[in-house]
């Protein structure tokens, strides 16, 4: 029974190899098996630089200088006579009574002779004399002097300020936009260089 099947087998896988190596109607042409050329697609990607005008804010900051009014003072001199009490020392002339010795002669008895003589004696007699005398007294003296006369005036002083303006400058803005480009390539086929085995046909068990 094993020897029928394998029998059976053989005949049927020879019977195949003859139908397709046999005759001209299942022989393969070479340009047949060998591959054909592809077509791909590619994509071509380009960044493409675009520019556009536009306006930018900006702050710029400026003095603003303002006058205002303000109250200052002047300072004026005058001259006005002044009296002040000062102390001063002065000669005064004053008497004064004043004892002094004088020498007058006198007539006596000189008592070993008996005879009249003359002698001399010192009395003391008072005299009047005037005397010059410093005493410190006040006086009264005028003088002129400079008086400060303080007067308000009204002037102007400038007030420094700082003002923001809201303005705008032109600008140019820059972006990049990728485009994409699709390409079709033809791949060519590599060169066939040997030939096809063709399949096998399908034969039934």
């Amino acid at each position: 029974m094993f020897g029928r099947n394998l029998f059976l087998a053989g005949s049927a896988w020879t019977a195949c190899a003859a139908l397709a190596f046999g005759g001209d109607k299942h022989k393969h042409h070479v340009g047949d098996c060998c591959p054909a050329d592809r077509t791909v697609t590619v994509n071509e990607v380009k960044l493409v630089e675009e520019q556009e005008l536009i306006a930018v804010p900006q702050l710029p900051v400026r003095p603003v200088v303002t006058r205002v009014p303000i109250m200052g003072v002047d300072i004026e001199y005058k001259e006005e006579k002044r009296c002040v009490t000062v102390m001063v020392v002065k000669p005064r002339e004053v008497e004064t009574e004043v004892t002094t010795l004088a020498t007058v002669p006198e007539t006596t008895v000189d008592p070993c002779t008996g005879k009249l003589c003359i002698t001399y004696k010192q009395i003391p007699i008072c005299k009047t004399v005037k005397t010059t005398v410093y005493e410190t007294v006040p006086e009264t003296r005028e003088y002129n002097v400079r008086v400060p006369v303080v007067k308000p005036v009204e002037r102007a002083a400038d007030v420094t300020t700082l003002a923001v303006d809201e303005v705008s400058a032109a600008a140019t803005l820059t972006r990049l936009q990728v485009i994409q480009t699709p390409n079709e390539v033809t791949i060519p086929a590599p060169p066939c260089t040997v030939g096809c085995v063709p399949e096998a046909p399908h034969c039934p068990r």
